[in-house]
């Protein structure tokens, strides 16, 4: 995502407030917030839930355009045994 880790990412899920942010976003994203995390969160997991929350986004967008550009559209396939010679630009 542009961003060069100071330590190992996946070290990060070791941390109980990280630990902590992913339980609470799983009830952000379905809605019920008010459930889990009661009427008075702390400030930390909803900061936490919402910096995870744009990460996320960005990511999945990152994923998508790597997916267009590796999919990318595909010329005619030739018969077995044939090969291009040159190509016709213009």
């Amino acid at each position: 995502m542009g961003e060069r880790p100071e330590t190992c990412p996946w070290a990060g899920f070791r941390d109980p407030d990280i630990a902590e942010v992913l339980r609470a976003y799983d009830w952000f994203e379905s809605g019920q917030c008010d459930e889990w995390w009661g009427s008075d969160p702390e400030w930390w997991l909803v900061e936490g839930v919402r910096y995870y929350h744009r990460a996320l986004g960005r990511a999945r967008v990152d994923a998508i355009k790597t997916e267009r550009v590796n999919r990318g559209p595909k010329g005619p396939s030739l018969p077995p045994g044939m090969a291009v010679v040159d190509e016709i630009r213009g």
